[in-house]
This record gives C-alpha cells, sequence and structure tokens, in this order.
C-alpha cells in the first residue's frame, strides 16, 4: 500500500508501512519515511500517546476513506490533514508530537499545531470549522493579554465581562475577566466570590486558582491565604480520613472506589511526593499509582482489593503452627509477581523516556496496598512484619493502616502548629 499512497500524494521520499498496534494505535495504518528505530526503541509500531491521536483520525476520516498516519521527522513539511482518492492521511512530524503532546495528546498537540480537529490544515480552513471546536481553539489559545486588549477602552465590552464573572457561566473566562477590569467595586468582588463558592467543578475550580496565581503576586497572595486557612484545611483532611475509614467499613466498596478515593486526596498515599499519577501507562501494563519523589524518582503502588486476604495461617493458640500451613494469599502472590514485572519494565530509563516522559523510573519503590489488619490473625501479623522486614523496596501494607498513618500525620502537624504558636510573642 505505500508505493500506491506514495503516488496519490506526490510525496517526495520513500515510505515504508506498519499496520499500528491495536491497542496503542488502534489498529490504523502507519505511513512513516525515516528509519523507525531512530526515534522508537524497539520495531513494534506504537508511540506513546498514539492512542488518542489514532482514534481522533478514525473520527474525523470522511466516509469512503482508509484513515492513516503519515510521520515524518522532518521540520519543513507541512503538518494537517490530506485526503486523496483512497486515503484521510494526516501528517504529523512525530519527534515534535512525542516532546508536546500533553494529557490528551491529540487534542492538546493539535490544537497547538493545526487547531483542535485534524481538518484544519490552513487558516482559511476555519470557515469550514465546526462552530464547537472552534470554540475549544480560542479556548486554548487565549489569555488574560488578548482580552485585556480586546477589552481595554471600552465600556461595552466592559459590562460584557462584568456580566461573565456575576452570571459565574465559565471560571476561567471569569479569572481572565477580573485581571483585564480596574477599578473593581465591592459587588464585582462579591459576585465573584458567590462563584467560585457555588462553582462544583473541580476542574474549574483549579483553572481558576491557577489563573489567579499566574504572577508572582498572586501566588504570595495565595500562600498568605493558605496559612490563615491552616485549620480549615487540618479539619479538611480529618473529615477526608474519616471518609476513608467509613469508605472501608462499607462491606460494598470495592478496589475501584477506593482507587478513586486516593485519586481524590492523593495526600493519603503519603507527604514524600510531589505528584501522584494515576492509572500510569507503561511498558507491559498500566500501574495503578505512579509516586513522583521530591527528588524526581518515581515509586509504584499497587492496589488489591480490601477484602482480599494478606496471609492465610492457623488461628490455634495452644501450640506452633506447622509452617506448612501458612502461606501467601493468592492476591498477594499474584501482586508481587505483577509489581516485579513494572519494575523490570521500568528497568530502562530510554525507554521510559522516550515511551512516557518519564525519566528516574529505574529501581523504584513498591508499595502493595490489600486487605484489613484487624482481619489478621496474631500469626499472620507476626508472618505479615517477617515479610516486610525480608522484602527488598517493596512493602505490604492493609488498607487500614494507610488511614492510620494519615490520622498520625494529622496530629502530629497539628501539635507542631500548637508549639509554634505557643513560641510566638503577642503584641
Amino acid at each position: 500500500m505505500a508505493p500506491k499512497l506514495t503516488e496519490e500524494l506526490d510525496w517526495d521520499r520513500k515510505l515504508h508501512f506498519k499496520r499500528g498496534g491495536s491497542v496503542r494505535l488502534a489498529g490504523i495504518r502507519v505511513y512513516y519515511e525515516f528509519k523507525w528505530r531512530d526515534l522508537m526503541a524497539d520495531g513494534r509500531a506504537q508511540f506513546r500517546n498514539g492512542q488518542c491521536l489514532a482514534e481522533r483520525v478514525r473520527a474525523d476520516c470522511p466516509a469512503g476513506k482508509e484513515p492513516a498516519l503519515l510521520l515524518t521527522d522532518r521540520d519543513d513539511v507541512d503538518e494537517g490533514a490530506i485526503v486523496t482518492a483512497s486515503f484521510y492521511v494526516v501528517v504529523l512530524n512525530l519527534p515534535r508530537y512525542l516532546a508536546q503532546a500533553e494529557a490528551n495528546a491529540a487534542v492538546s498537540y493539535l490544537a497547538k499545531t493545526l487547531g483542535p480537529i485534524t481538518q484544519v490544515k490552513k487558516l482559511q480552513d476555519l470557515a469550514a470549522v465546526d462552530s464547537k471546536d472552534l470554540r475549544a481553539l480560542i479556548q486554548l489559545n487565549l489569555n488574560a493579554t488578548d482580552i485585556a486588549a480586546w477589552v481595554r477602552g471600552n465600556d461595552e465590552r466592559g459590562a460584557q465581562l462584568r456580566d461573565i464573572i456575576a452570571e459565574g457561566s465559565d471560571v476561567k473566562a471569569a479569572a481572565l475577566a477580573l485581571r483585564s477590569l480596574s477599578g473593581l467595586d465591592t459587588e464585582l468582588v462579591e459576585a465573584f466570590c458567590d462563584l467560585v463558592r457555588t462553582e462544583p467543578d473541580r476542574d474549574k475550580r483549579l483553572s481558576l486558582l491557577r489563573a489567579m496565581t499566574e504572577d508572582h503576586e498572586g501566588r504570595s497572595a495565595a500562600a498568605e491565604v493558605l496559612s490563615e486557612r491552616v485549620e480549615d484545611r487540618l479539619s479538611d483532611a480529618r473529615d477526608a480520613v474519616k471518609k476513608y475509614e467509613e469508605l472501608l467499613e462499607d462491606q460494598s466498596s470495592t478496589e475501584t472506589d477506593l482507587q478513586l478515593f486516593f485519586e481524590a486526596h492523593p495526600w493519603l498515599l503519603g507527604l514524600d511526593y510531589a505528584r501522584v499519577f494515576p492509572r500510569q501507562q507503561v511498558l507491559r501494563g498500566t500501574v495503578d499509582f505512579l509516586l513522583s519523589r521530591f527528588d524526581g524518582f518515581y515509586d509504584l503502588l499497587e492496589l488489591k482489593g480490601p477484602k482480599d486476604p494478606i496471609v492465610v495461617a492457623p488461628t490455634a493458640k495452644q501450640e506452633p503452627p506447622s509452617p506448612s500451613k501458612s502461606a501467601l494469599s493468592p492476591a498477594l502472590a499474584q501482586a508481587l509477581a505483577q509489581v516485579h514485572v513494572y519494575r523490570d519494565a521500568l528497568r530502562d530509563d530510554q525507554v521510559s523516556t522516550q515511551w512516557f516522559g518519564l525519566s528516574g523510573t529505574r529501581d523504584p519503590c513498591v508499595t502493595i496496598v490489600l486487605g484489613t489488619s484487624r482481619d489478621l490473625s496474631d500469626m499472620s501479623k507476626r508472618i505479615l512484619h517477617e515479610l516486610n522486614c525480608s522484602l527488598h523496596r517493596v512493602e505490604i501494607v492493609p488498607y487500614d493502616i494507610i488511614g492510620q498513618r494519615a490520622s498520625a500525620t494529622l496530629e502530629a502537624v497539628a501539635r507542631q502548629l500548637v508549639a509554634v504558636a505557643d513560641t510566638v510573642p503577642t503584641s
């Protein structure tokens, strides 16, 4: 098929062909003009963040055409969609895509280079863009400076921005509007505060806070306010621990329920981590959590069920039980094997960096969370203790211990705050 595509495109270089991986590239046709191993760590037809890109190309492909990717490494080649007699081909600079693509890689990269949909190849094509996609393009590229320039010296536009703030229809626009207006009156500030308090969407609130802390003054003010809210933040954290414990007590709670709770409250996993990445894809699988340490290296966290047994051991206390009657539970045995496969996959820093944008993944510490300590017999607890002492860079932690650690940390912080407050002289 490569010669036919080359002929239809009148392409100036020889094209090679691969069928994209069924998962990572959605089985799409992939044509490329370079040596594959010059950019890829191995010969597999897949690359980091390729799945969302391939799915987007398939979705945009006109009826009767074959969707395909044409990958180039040349900076002087125009990126974008080309429709031939047989194909719908999206030309993509692969090195640039691997370097720039973010969370939703296809949308992020294409919005920065071509617009929010792959059909936008040239500026004049904007006339044919769907209004929803055009709005997405504007939102991705508009900033406070643009809005300030638009509203400056125009009372009518200023009034429109004030209405946006008062209505609370768009948090990001409201934050940018505040930065564009001067002489804020009390009524306007109150309207904006109401918007923040009533906005239920966490991502929108995050967008708002990021917009307000883009400069030094905003960050300094935010730090001052947060220091005033320490008691409130401790109270919120205690409430989170209480909800976590209630979730554990609920017999219907599953591994998925607890994973979602950790995603919403990542600090429960430990204060040693700068960032927490849930459901992170790596070679040969997807880890439950990848934990980014402050030194730039990563640890792994693997979850099993809260009702899974940890160690199977006799409960008799009259005499020492036979060692042959004790065993690791099937869930724990599987988890131990699984995390060592992950560690082996992350051993190659070059592959992890090139495919997944993760550097410093070698030799991570691993935490396996499953079961609860209250369900362990005394002998099982002793076996678990000895097991954790003998494992290298792997720790097995029951779910309820996570909550106990978090509570102890919060109380230690509270005591420290009281001690500090007692040493501050009062005027």
